[in-house]
């Protein structure tokens, strides 16, 4: 059985998340001279304020099951024109999305591809937000600053397998994998806390673009939660779960099949808005 680690279903989808509480820590790991990470362009912040109902958190419902898989359809891309490219960009947001795009706006140009869905954030916490190609390789979940008028984007959760960089980072990629990518080893949070599974650092690799302090991409990695369920108590103390850091080469992560889970874009938001993260 999955844990609430896994997509958890409510009405249409609840997938489970990760916290987003990283931009301190990785404004640390800047590099500069001849490794310095791309020019990102930067974009001014809707001068709004937010609060924790405005962005759809609610108590979870109480039927809301660590088993829970749900029963939902799949929402498939529609045939001809894909209104959003495989390829993501670095340092933007990808194309129809924009600070101040609506789901009016994006079923305009995207069609009837949408569902609600539900984050489970843990402890009892949720937050409703909106789902694009559920089910499919190319899934996108959206957080909204405006839950009730589902307006302006909070952040992108990319989930589907064909989304990716032109790196060749993309959602279900082994970490041993994409640490040969990188040349270098990787290190990432450790599971099972408020920041279960979050990227650290490429450790000065080719993919350490990732790590500048004002990347708008961040990286969360899952296991095989599976693999982990079955597994003895001995073998998830190997595992590291808790606050302290993993390096990529740990073998228990590969052990449990440790790989990119999703990547988030997160928009820019002014000062006084409020953390997506309980």
């Amino acid at each position: 059985m999955k844990s609430k680690r896994n997509l958890l279903f409510v009405i249409t989808i609840v997938p489970a998340v990760a916290g987003l509480g990283y931009l301190g820590y990785r404004s640390l790991g800047a590099r500069s001279g001849d490794d310095a990470a791309p020019p990102i362009e930067t974009v001014e912040p809707l001068p709004q304020t937010f609060s924790r109902e405005d962005q759809g958190f609610v108590e979870c419902p109480e039927d809301l099951s660590e088993d829970d898989e749900g029963g939902s359809e799949l929402i498939q891309p529609p045939q001809g024109t894909y209104c959003i490219a495989d390829l993501l960009p670095w340092g933007v947001a990808p194309s129809p999305f924009q600070p101040d795009s609506s789901l009016d706006s994006l079923q305009k140009m995207c069609g009837d591809v949408f569902a609600d869905f539900l984050f489970y954030h843990g402890e009892g916490q949720c937050q409703w937000g909106t789902a694009m190609f559920h089910g499919t390789s190319r899934e996108i979940q959206i957080a909204w600053n405006n839950w009730a008028d589902k307006k302006q984007p909070a952040a992108l959760r990319f989930v589907g397998s064909d989304l990716h960089f032109a790196q060749g980072v993309k959602p279900g990629l082994l970490v041993k994998d994409l640490a040969q990518i990188n040349g270098r080893p990787l290190t990432l949070a450790g599971f099972g806390w408020a920041e279960s599974g979050v990227h650290r650092s490429f450790q000065g690799g080719t993919l350490q673009m990732f790590d500048a302090p004002n990347t708008p991409y961040l990286i969360h990695y899952g296991l095989d939660w599976e693999l982990f369920d079955s597994a003895g108590e001995d073998e998830h103390a190997s595992i590291i779960v808790g606050e302290s850091d993993l390096e990529s080469t740990t073998p228990a992560l590969e052990k449990f099949k440790a790989q990119v889970e999703y990547i988030e874009y997160r928009f820019p938001s002014g000062p006084a808005s409020q953390p997506l993260t309980p």
